[in-house]
């Protein structure tokens, strides 16, 4: 089976700097995908790269058997890419209802008229009660449910988050990995996760990518990569 993402010798350079040094990655089908590493290891340019945001000086990005280089963010996007950001910025002057109508139509979702699809989001993320709050008077949690939902109402095949998860108590973390979950079994779609948080990457994926310096390190299970000595080694070095 061919897999969904593939990333092959992505090369990124800062003038002297080298964020990505000819990195390669598979994302396969039916699955959440965790992609780690210490920092600096490259994860938001890479993230920046496949989502359209930065062009990579060498190497290619196939999605679903195309070729997405060179194309903009909103062709990406209507290709079936997604993406969450490690701060959300909904439109504060808009009510939650009204944001995920925003990506709604931005997106290339077919409704049938109804709006079961936005409703069931709003059910999952626990939004339904704060349908007809304006953004701005959002807790952080809330807003990251927001920036998810409208990313999950573009109607995308693989969501990109970047560290959703990042400054949330434990109890807010584990609502957030149990609506992942649900999600990609329910809106049958597919997740690339960047987190910190290995104990989370340990219970919510099924697939597990490590990246060092830019370069591609290991990948495989979350127990044979959490496991992996120089995984280990590489986290404690930092």
């Amino acid at each position: 089976m061919n897999p969904l993402l593939r990333c092959k010798d992505i090369t990124k350079r800062f003038g002297g700097i080298v964020a990505l040094d000819g990195f390669g990655m598979t994302v396969q089908a039916d699955a959440i995908t965790g992609l780690i590493g210490p920092n600096g290891a490259g994860k938001t340019t890479l993230f920046n790269v496949v989502s359209g945001v930065l062009s990579p000086d060498s190497g290619s990005v196939i999605f679903d058997g195309d070729d997405l280089m060179g194309r903009a963010t909103h062709e990406l996007c209507h290709a079936g890419i997604a993406r969450t950001f490690q701060t959300p910025h909904p439109i504060k002057s808009l009510t939650v209802e009204e944001n995920l109508r925003v990506a709604e139509a931005f997106g290339s979702l077919e409704t049938d008229g109804t709006d079961s699809r936005l409703e069931r989001t709003l059910d999952v993320l626990d939004l339904t009660e704060k349908r007809s709050t304006v953004a701005e008077n959002l807790q952080m949690t809330e807003r990251k449910h927001v920036d998810l939902g409208r990313a999950l109402l573009t109607d995308p095949d693989l969501v990109l988050l970047d560290e959703l998860l990042a400054g949330l108590n434990p109890t807010d973390k584990a609502t957030l990995i149990e609506h992942i979950q649900q999600l990609h079994r329910e809106f049958d779609v597919d997740f690339l996760v960047v987190e910190h948080d290995l104990s989370a990457i340990r219970e919510m994926c099924d697939d597990v990518v490590v990246m060092n310096e830019g370069t591609f390190m290991t990948a495989g299970s979350p127990s044979d990569v959490l496991n992996d000595e120089r995984v280990q080694e590489a986290y404690i070095g930092t």
